[in-house]
């Protein structure tokens, strides 16, 4: 299970760390013309999402919390502290939309030219896209907020004028960085206002990608059939659209790797320990990786209804027969789950379908809110109601007493 409030932490946290803010209060402005669709704006991506980080905030997070209290209490806390640090609220955001390129760039295996810009060749860092950028809607004050970024770098950035955007270009380090930073992936990260109510950050060849199209310039078709399937399930609180193979496209196309690319722990099964050990398996692949080779497109969204969160999992192959296979195989690791002692898990199993149709891999889930809010309660997240400091140092002087007359 979740080990105490440390989950808390990073959820309030993690659209913070793509928010380089501090403190600079965050001013009310009038209504703005609704901005185009933000996704258009995304450069061409291998996988491209939408949060509606509005309905997490409000609806799903209370109703997960719904047994947890003081998990809940504590969740509310860190938005406030983040508000009162950095003078932005976290729930001013509606929407992030996020495009993602290049996978499984390892520095410690690729040329300067295959790292992502502003990163540095030969330096232990593994699976981070080439390209990134997010795109941040909301009722906040853009030209505020960056104003913000800028006074918490300290004037570590660099300025520049592209199109008709000023683009400031941030040195992440933990040096330089607030502790909430420290694990973003990239040396550099940009920043800018598209309009009233509109961001964009991440690297700076992707934002200044973004800046193009939202002005009309380049190709906003890019990624038509990855939005199509990530805005494939309407009002979903999460929906991702990813072209298959995009976690090993890069790796791929780089030099040799040192290496067997073990895609998950999963990688291992169907293979001897020797064959592992020598990186070359049985007839080089095993068939989990085979099977996942055949994959070309993928979508998945996380929907809430009145009642119920669903889960939807569409896996596009080259043959039905590929399908087929990858439904064996998650049936067979569905078995293997069932055996969990707890019994919450084994009913939340009950209810995931597993099916193809034609080249189709689909996984449909419908999880009754009670359900998951049953999974989350202060108990299992090890919270306990905080003592008051008089009652804490008078149960340890009588543990002390107690000790001393044993």
């Amino acid at each position: 299970m979740i080990k105490k409030s440390r989950m808390l932490h990073l959820l309030a946290t993690l659209l913070f760390c793509l928010l380089p803010v501090s403190v600079a209060a965050q001013e009310a402005v009038a209504s703005a013309p609704q901005p185009t669709e933000p996704m258009l704006a995304l450069p061409p991506s291998d996988m491209v999402m939408t949060i509606d980080v509005r309905r997490i905030m409000d609806e799903a997070v209370p109703r997960i919390l719904v047994n947890a209290p003081l998990a809940r209490a504590r969740f509310n806390a860190e938005l406030e502290k983040v508000r009162a640090k950095s003078g932005f609220d976290l729930r001013s955001i509606d929407r992030i939309v996020v495009g993602m390129g290049d996978f499984n760039v390892n520095l410690g295996n690729t040329t300067a030219a295959a790292a992502p810009e502003g990163a540095t060749p030969n330096k232990a860092q593994n699976n981070m896209p080439g390209k990134f950028v997010a795109i941040v809607t909301g009722s906040f004050n853009a030209p505020v907020l960056v104003a913000a970024a800028r006074l918490v770098s300290g004037g570590k950035y660099k300025e520049e004028r592209y199109a008709q955007s000023t683009l400031y270009t941030f040195v992440i380090d933990k040096a330089a960085a607030p502790e909430a930073f420290s694990a973003v992936p990239a040396p550099e990260i940009s920043l800018t206002s598209l309009d009233a109510h509109t961001i964009v950050i991440g690297f700076p060849g992707s934002v200044r990608a973004a800046i193009d199209l939202h002005s009309g310039q380049g190709l906003s078709a890019a990624n038509a059939d990855l939005i199509s399937m990530a805005n494939n399930t309407r009002g979903a609180l999460v929906g991702v659209g990813a072209a298959g193979g995009a976690v090993t496209k890069r790796q791929a196309s780089a030099a040799p790797p040192a290496k067997k690319l073990e895609l998950t722990p999963l990688d291992n099964l169907g293979s001897t320990d020797a064959a592992n050990a020598s990186g070359t398996g049985s007839g080089t692949e095993n068939e989990i990786t085979k099977a996942l080779a055949a994959v070309r497109q993928v979508f998945f969204s996380v929907g809430m209804a009145d009642t119920h969160f669903n889960v939807r999992v569409v896996a596009r192959t080259e043959q039905s027969s590929q399908a087929q296979e990858l439904v064996s195989m998650l049936e067979a690791l569905r078995g293997f789950a069932e055996s969990a002692k707890d019994p919450k898990v084994r009913k939340m199993l009950d209810v995931v379908k597993v099916f193809s149709e034609n080249n189709e891999l689909l996984v449909n889930a419908e999880f009754a809110q009670a359900d998951v809010a049953s999974l989350v309660t202060d108990k299992d997240l090890k919270m306990t109601a905080a003592r008051p400091a008089a009652a804490s140092r008078s149960a340890k002087r009588t543990a002390v007493r107690r000790r001393r007359r044993g």
